[in-house]
């Protein structure tokens, strides 16, 4: 995971603690961390944002999977939802 392996850590200490929350307060989580990710530095030089917000998603969800395969909780079934179909996202968080 390398260069997100924080972010997705903080991420997903943050959607543990919406365990009881609804889609929104979710989808919000999962915004405000795609928002650090897309202020990250370009690695490689030359790396857009949209870029950087894809692969922190792809990390993201792969371990957001994981935990689901564990722990069948709402929180983790949600998260990937939100993470696998952008259209049931708020139309602000879609990327």
């Amino acid at each position: 995971m390398g260069r997100w392996q924080e972010l997705v850590d903080d991420t997903l200490r943050n959607l543990e603690s919406l365990e009881h929350s609804n889609c929104y307060r979710i989808d919000d989580a999962i915004w405000e961390a795609e928002k650090v990710a897309e202020m990250e530095e370009p690695v490689p030089p030359g790396e857009n944002p949209t870029e950087r917000v894809h692969e922190f998603k792809q990390n993201l969800r792969q371990v957001v999977f994981d935990r689901w395969m564990r722990d069948r909780s709402q929180i983790w079934f949600t998260s990937l939802r939100l993470l696998d179909h952008p259209e049931s996202r708020d139309p602000e968080h879609r990327s």
